[in-house]
């Protein structure tokens, strides 16, 4: 008997279990471990989604100091 769970383990609930506690304690599942490619393209996909909300942060900050007109703000980058 070990804590461990293998591939091919299977866990049974014991119905005729009772105790004065209502909660049951399972372990943390640990993450698997990403290749450095893998963290590469993840880091990529974070980067892409974030783009659209820093650029327009950017503009915000722009516009409310008033640095650039819009016409210019929009025909910039």
């Amino acid at each position: 008997m070990s804590k461990d769970i293998g591939e091919g383990g299977t866990l049974f609930v014991n119905e005729k279990l009772r105790s004065k506690f209502y909660e049951a304690r399972t372990g943390a599942v640990a993450a698997q471990k990403e290749s450095e490619p893998e963290k590469q393209e993840s880091r990529q996909r974070v980067e892409e989604g974030r783009k659209p909300h820093i650029e327009a942060a950017i503009v915000r900050v722009m516009k409310s100091r008033r640095v650039l007109d819009h016409n210019n703000i929009s025909s910039r980058g």
